[in-house]
Order: structure tokens, then sequence, then C-alpha cells
């Protein structure tokens, strides 16, 4: 009689890649008293410079244009800097909410882009951009007029705030800036994150440390001037949101 083979049973192995694994953290964040907001949309500068026919973009002035059966290269107009049109670049500076009457928002990629930033700081350490890119997503809440994806924000009216700056070029001329000012201001950010990568309490830090040594909008703290700099509001505290994905079970 021949006696039954015994296979030994495999071991099964360690699970190496865990399933998803995401959370929101919403947090309340508000500009520091004395730190205005300083605006200045892209998009609404550039649709404003092809209002006025000056704009420096090549599809528009020349380029593609210029080799389309028919098409004309233009030349950029000297629009005249009265007070209408320093008011008129005000208003474009503005990142309106689409469809809704007086109300404002900031580009929800601002405040990823921050937290990169923060990552090129050498005395940041632990702190990776590329970890950051992969795990950490800032959402929005609405569009704005341009089609950007905003982080609605409650504030104060914005006014109108002239500064000097410089033309761009060889020899560049001095030049009046006319953008949008904020004096008080506060968003819910919803920071939605890897929590196989990052705690709550680290991206609520981040984004802390990003409002603190940052900030958002022109002439902000982190290029070394004193605005848009805000602070995470810890009463009422911050709310984690785990999002659970159910999966069957494979058999």
């Amino acid at each position: 009689m021949v006696a039954k083979k015994t296979t030994k049973k495999t071991a099964v192995p360690e699970l190496r890649i865990a399933p998803p694994s995401h959370a929101i953290l919403e947090v309340v964040i508000k500009g520091v008293p004395g730190s205005v907001l300083i605006m200045e949309s892209k998009h609404g500068a550039e649709d404003l410079k092809r209002k006025q026919g000056s704009s420096m973009d090549p599809t528009v002035k020349a380029g593609i244009l210029a080799q389309q059966p028919g098409g004309k290269t233009s030349k950029i107009k000297n629009v005249p800097r009265t007070d209408e049109v320093l008011f008129e670049e005000f208003q474009y500076s503005l990142y309106r909410v689409a469809g809704k009457k007086n109300a404002y928002g900031l580009p929800a990629a601002g405040f990823k882009k921050s937290m990169m930033e923060l990552a090129k700081n050498k005395a940041n350490e632990g702190i990776d951009g590329a970890h950051i890119r992969r795990n950490i997503w800032v959402l929005a809440d609405c569009k704005s007029t341009y089609g950007e994806d905003l982080v609605r924000i409650k504030c104060s009216e914005p006014r109108q705030q002239l500064d000097m700056g410089i033309n761009s070029g060889a020899t560049p001329s001095p030049r009046v800036i006319s953008r949008g000012q904020i004096d008080t201001w506060e968003a819910t950010l919803r920071v939605k994150f890897n929590t196989n990568a990052f705690t709550p309490e680290e991206i609520l830090n981040l984004v802390d440390r990003c409002g603190a040594e940052d900030g958002y909008g022109g002439k902000r703290v982190g290029k070394g001037h004193n605005c848009g700099e805000y602070a995470a509001v810890l009463k009422p505290g911050p709310k984690v949101h785990y999002l659970d994905r159910k999966r069957p079970a494979i058999k």
C-alpha cells in the first residue's frame, strides 16, 4: 500500500498593500489682524488685457493667429493709466464666485502650493514636497467667474489698493499696481489626506504653519512682506471626517 503524499499548507503572505484610507480635515482659518489680504487674479488680469487689446498671449497678439489664413499680428496698445482704468484693474483682480453677487473666494490650488513652498524651506526637516503632492488635496467649494476652483471666504468688502511696481522688459519703468485689499476674512478649509501617510494633527500643523510662514496673496509674509498671514481657529475645534470605503469580501 502506497502512503498518501501530504502537502504542506503554504503560509499566507503578510499584506503589503493596505486599502485606500482617506480623511478630510475641516478647519476654519482666519486672517491675522493687521495683515491684510491682497488679491491678484491672473485670469482676471489676462481677461482685462484681452478686452483692452494689450494681451501678451501669442495666440492673441501674433504667433498661432498670425500663421492662420487671414490672420493678422497686432501691436500692443499703450492703455492710459487713468483712474477709471485703475479701478477696472482692481475689479478684475478679485476672485468672484460664479453666479453669486458680492461673494468671493481664493483658489484652492494656492493653499496646496503654499504647502509645497513650505517643504522647500531647509529649516523644515521632515516635510517632503513629493509626499505632500501625492497625499494631500485641498478641496474646492465653488467656481470663479473664470472657472477656477475656489475656497469660499467670508470677508469685509474689498477695497482698492494702489502700489508701485515696475513694467516687465529690458528697461522696466515704474508702474502703478491696482489690486483688491480685504481687511478681514475667514474660510472653512477642507483638506483631504491619506491617513496612511499623515495624521490629522500633522495636517492641522501644516495648515497653521503655511498661514504663519507663507500666507496668501500679494505681498505675503512668505515673500518677505507682512500681508496675507492667517491662522487656524481652534475654537470650535477642527473636525475630521473619515472616508470609509466598504468593499465586498474577496472569496
